[in-house]
């Protein structure tokens, strides 16, 4: 998984008079929650739904894997008990080796882009963590949630260093226009991103938009599931760099 992509999307804080503006992030040290069956359906006008029910896959372990880029693989860095009910907890995050760290790439511009996206430290490097579970359904889980014209995503990221990404990347066609609207603050360690994805698309032959936000935490509307796909998947390909 490359892009910021599989980096990116969470509920912006408000700033106001009590002096959040200036307060530093902090990095995640536990991750946990309860998994849900979810099932994603569409109406006529494209508009999404998600259905969650109780989880169905027994009770065992989450695990928690990083891709090392040595090995060319895979491999398990962390596991939570799993009970039957879906609930699970990390009591601490891993930290990658060094061989589980990629560093950042930035995208050449496609041929009608443009891109205000500020990288603060170039020279970052960073691990996406990827859960699953071994129990009596061995499924890919993650935080998701589909409703209307709008699916989302969260994805735990670890940096090296503290660092910024914002700005926006707008790219047209005779079609379709695609905005990336990127503001992530990282602190060095673990970090949630939500990634965010509206369309405003109605059929194959109206012009239409996607609009790609990625920011800081976790969506109050995300629930953990099943990795599920759906008819207009989360696309982090358009955006203009790569965090893997």
């Amino acid at each position: 998984m490359k892009k910021l992509a599989p980096l990116l999307l969470l509920a912006p804080l408000a700033l106001g008079s009590c002096g959040l503006f200036n307060r530093a992030p902090k990095p995640v040290t536990t991750a946990g929650g309860t998994l849900t069956d979810a099932k994603v359906t569409y109406d006529a006008n494209r508009n999404a739904t998600t259905t969650y029910t109780a989880w169905s896959g027994g009770a065992g372990k989450v695990m928690l894997d990083l891709y090392d880029y040595t090995a060319k693989t895979t491999v398990k860095e962390g596991e939570a008990t799993l009970a039957a009910d879906g609930k699970f907890s990390f009591a601490s995050l891993p930290t990658p080796k060094d061989s589980e760290l990629s560093p950042y790439t930035e995208e050449t511009q496609p041929t009608g882009c443009t891109s205000t996206v500020k990288v603060s430290d170039k020279g970052m490097r960073s691990a996406t963590a990827i859960f699953r579970t071994d129990a009596t359904k061995d499924v890919s889980v993650m935080l998701m949630d589909a409703a209307g014209k709008s699916e989302t995503m969260g994805q735990l990221f670890y940096v090296d260093r503290a660092v910024k990404i914002n700005g926006k990347q707008e790219c047209k066609n005779a079609l379709v226009t695609s905005v990336s609207d990127i503001n992530v603050n990282f602190a060095k360690g673990w970090n949630w991103v939500t990634y965010k994805f509206t369309t405003t698309r109605v059929d194959d032959t109206t012009p239409y938009t996607v609009t790609y936000t990625a920011t800081n935490g976790v969506a109050s509307n995300l629930k953990w599931a099943q990795n599920v796909s759906s008819a207009q998947a989360l696309n982090l390909n358009t955006l203009p760099f790569t965090l893997r």
